[in-house]
C-alpha cells in the first residue's frame, strides 16, 4: 500500500467505502451460464426489471481491487460482507497482509487502519457534509454491491433510447443519476452521476453472471469519480467469487493499543 501509506494512508479505505457508487438461495460459488436472448426484451420489462428491488439474506465476493488517482496507484484483493439493511464489512490485503477493515452499519462508519494502528469512526449522518455523499445506508449498499439503488417510477424524469440501450434518469437523494439498461437482457451496464458538491461520476458494469436462474451481477465494475480535490479517481473491481444467501462470519474489532484519529 506504500503510494496511500506516505500521502493518504488514514483515508483510503474509506474513500473506497464511501465512493463505490453499485434473490433465491445460491448455494454454489460456480455462477450460471447466461443465455444468449434470441431476441430484445420489451422497454417496459426492461423498465420492471430495474424497478424489482433485490430479495437476498447475505452477499460475500472477493475480488482483485485497484485504485488510482492523484496521490499514486494501489492494487490489492477486497473482500466484501453483507447483510440487506444492517451491515457492510470489507477488509483489503495485499501480498496477503491487510492493510484495512470497513464497518458500515446505518449508524456509522468506522475504519481501522493496520497499517497505522489507528481507527477512525464517524456517525454516517456526517458524510454529506464531510464529504458530500448522501446518507442513506440503503443507497450506499446497493452502489458498494452492484444492486440498482432502489427507485421509483415517480423518481425518473426522463426515459431515452439508443439503438442498444435504454437511459433513464432520475434525481435520488438531490443527486442527478443516469443509468444505461441494455435492450437484450435489461441488465445495467453503466451511469454516471452528477450531485451539487460539485462531484462527478461513472461506473461501467461488464461481464454479469448468474447466481440464481432469476438474478445476475456484474463481476467486473470500474468508477470514475472526479471532484476538486481528487480530479481523477479511479477504482476497478474483478470479482472472482460472489455468493448470495451463505452466511459468513464478520469479524470486526478495534485492537485497545490502536490511536483513534479523526478522518
Amino acid at each position: 500500500m506504500s503510494a496511500y501509506r506516505n500521502t493518504n494512508a488514514n483515508k483510503w479505505p474509506i474513500i473506497i467505502g464511501i465512493l463505490l457508487i453499485g434473490f433465491t438461495s445460491c448455494k454454489s460459488k460456480k455462477a450460471l451460464q447466461i443465455p444468449t436472448p434470441e431476441s430484445q426484451i420489451t422497454k417496459e420489462e426492461v423498465l420492471a426489471k430495474f424497478l424489482t428491488p433485490p430479495d437476498y439474506t447475505f452477499f460475500s465476493g472477493k475480488a482483485k481491487l485497484r485504485v488510482s488517482s492523484i496521490n499514486g496507484s494501489d492494487k490489492g484483493t477486497l473482500y466484501i460482507r453483507s447483510i440487506p439493511d444492517s451491515v457492510i464489512w470489507m477488509a483489503v490485503k495485499r501480498l496477503s497482509v491487510e492493510g484495512g477493515r470497513i464497518l458500515i452499519t446505518p449508524d456509522s462508519i468506522t475504519v481501522i487502519n493496520r497499517l497505522e494502528k489507528s481507527y477512525s469512526k464517524l456517525a454516517i449522518s456526517e458524510l454529506e457534509s464531510r464529504y458530500g455523499v448522501t446518507a442513506n445506508f440503503n443507497y450506499i449498499q446497493k452502489m458498494i454491491l452492484g444492486f440498482n439503488p432502489s427507485v421509483s417510477k415517480a423518481d425518473i424524469s426522463k426515459y431515452e433510447e439508443t439503438e442498444s440501450a435504454y437511459t433513464l434518469s432520475a434525481m435520488l437523494y438531490d443527486i442527478y443519476h443516469e443509468f444505461d439498461l441494455e435492450k437484450n437482457t435489461g441488465q445495467t451496464i453503466g451511469g454516471k452521476f452528477n450531485e451539487r458538491f460539485q462531484v462527478d461520476g461513472k461506473w461501467d458494469y461488464a461481464e454479469y453472471k448468474a447466481l440464481t436462474t432469476d438474478i445476475s451481477l456484474p463481476y467486473k465494475r470500474n468508477y470514475q469519480i472526479q471532484s476538486a480535490n481528487n480530479p481523477d479517481f479511479d477504482i476497478s473491481i474483478d470479482f472472482s467469487e460472489i455468493e448470495l444467501d451463505i452466511p459468513k462470519e464478520i469479524p470486526f474489532s478495534i485492537p485497545k493499543h490502536y490511536e483513534r484519529i479523526e478522518l
